[in-house]
């Protein structure tokens, strides 16, 4: 019974429909897993697409496949593991929808997809990362809530990643010395550090802000554990390592 529960749960939505409008599925358009249905934003944004890219009252005719990348962090669907009321269920095949900030599940008896009803009692396991549902604190100081992959959990110092997609429309050479560029999703990857009693804060890959952080006490210590490492502060595992090290201090 508690496990037909938990399936309702976290089987709240159709993939695509988390409560907020998700522009169009197109990773799942091109593997023939989803469609525009009859979703009218869907429609009216590729649309928009093909109007943006009219000329002389002439509209090219765009496809799917004139869209470089995927909404997704990893296309593939990977067995995971879904966290819910201190009780893990397994082999789960699930993927994250890095565009809209969704994580997908398959379900075996069909090729329909769902997404996980968005609470933070409900986290994943997705290729050995925890990804967790959070409140954070964004670059300009206001709140969200959404997908967090946690990569390092400590007492003082926890460090997080927020791994988006941004849409890019396609933009035409004006010379023949400039490049064209398709219609594309591009990765973006946000830091966020959590301090013991507070929420994920965006922080920058610098060393300043790093410090800061760290405290006047550590500064001397961060500093030298950074040169001796040759860290990179935009690389992931060395900010693991990092943030590893100041919690140790």
């Amino acid at each position: 019974m508690f496990f037909l529960v938990f399936l309702l749960v976290i089987y709240c939505y159709p993939q695509g429909e988390g409560g907020v409008f998700t522009r169009s599925r197109l990773a799942a358009l091109k593997t023939g897993e989803g469609s525009l249905g009859n979703n009218p934003h869907a429609i009216e944004w590729f649309n928009e697409l093909r109007r943006k890219t009219s000329t002389l009252g002439q509209e090219r005719s765009i496809s799917l496949d004139d869209i470089e990348g995927s909404v997704y962090l990893d296309v593939e669907f990977n067995n995971g593991t879904v966290y819910y009321l201190n009780e893990e269920y397994q082999n789960f095949p699930m993927r994250y929808d890095a565009y809209n900030d969704e994580i997908e599940i398959k379900r075996s008896a069909s090729r329909q997809l769902q997404a996980f009803y968005k609470s933070p009692a409900i986290s994943c396991e997705i290729k050995g990362q925890r990804v967790v549902y959070l409140e954070y604190q964004n670059k300009d100081g206001s709140l969200s809530e959404g997908y967090l992959f946690r990569y390092f959990e400590g007492p003082f110092y926890s460090f997080y990643v927020k791994h988006a997609k941004i849409f890019k429309e396609a933009k035409q050479a004006k010379t023949f010395l400039q490049g064209s560029f398709p219609h594309r999703f591009v990765d973006d990857e946000q830091f966020y550090i959590k301090l013991a009693d507070g929420v994920p804060t965006f922080t920058k890959p610098q060393k300043n802000q790093l410090l800061e952080i760290f405290g006047k006490n550590n500064e001397r210590a961060v500093k030298r554990f950074i040169k001796e490492n040759r860290l990179s502060l935009s690389n992931i595992d060395d900010m693991v390592k990092l943030v590893a090290y100041a919690n140790a201090l």
